[in-house]
């Protein structure tokens, strides 16, 4: 409800969706969650931990070759982590 109502206060942030996202991700609801993440994308493309969680959905939605395009673009944009680099080398390797 609180996510809701941000979003609606101000369109143009993408914090908010991409908190939904986070949020929806935790509950494994990884459809909702990307759409989540997408909307948040749409506002700031250049956040490099909004394509991260866009390919961790991707991922658990079974999307690999998708999953592989947003991790990449995740690093990029500069975004460093050792899960992010070991969940893509599973995906290249599948």
């Amino acid at each position: 409800e609180s996510l809701a109502r941000a979003i609606a206060l101000d369109a143009v942030d993408h914090r908010p969706h991409g908190a939904r996202g986070e949020l929806l991700g935790r509950l494994e609801q990884w459809g909702e969650a990307l759409e989540a993440y997408d909307a948040a994308i749409a506002r700031a493309p250049e956040v490099g931990a909004l394509h991260l969680g866009r390919g961790v959905a991707l991922a658990r939605l079974g999307r690999r070759q998708d999953a592989v395009v947003a991790l990449r673009r995740t690093q990029s944009l500069g975004l460093r982590d050792p899960a992010l680099d070991a969940l893509l080398g599973e995906l290249s390797a599948r």
